[in-house]
């Protein structure tokens, strides 16, 4: 018999990462975006400030961004990548 009371067990706490860039090239977001299309797990390491290094396996979120014309070359601008961890 149920009484109502809210359960909620915490498994595990997924770690995100943003990467956010003002401007990047076209052939910057190209190397972003084949990595983002191949939809594999990546290995992705932190180093510390203490020199220490985690490392993490994760897959890309959908990115965002706004197209910039400047000088003739086509640039990107805010976009911004999220990692999460799988």
């Amino acid at each position: 018999m149920a009484n109502g009371d809210l359960v909620i067990d915490t498994i595990a706490t997924k770690k995100r990462f943003k990467l956010k860039f003002s401007a990047i090239s076209q052939t910057n977001l190209n190397l972003w975006m084949t990595e983002y299309n191949r939809g594999a797990a990546l290995n992705f390491k932190v180093e510390r400030e203490d020199l220490s290094v985690d490392e993490y396996t994760v897959k890309f979120e959908p990115i965002k961004r706004t197209r910039l014309i400047a000088m003739d070359r086509e640039l990107w601008k805010g976009v911004s990548f999220t990692l999460e961890e799988v």
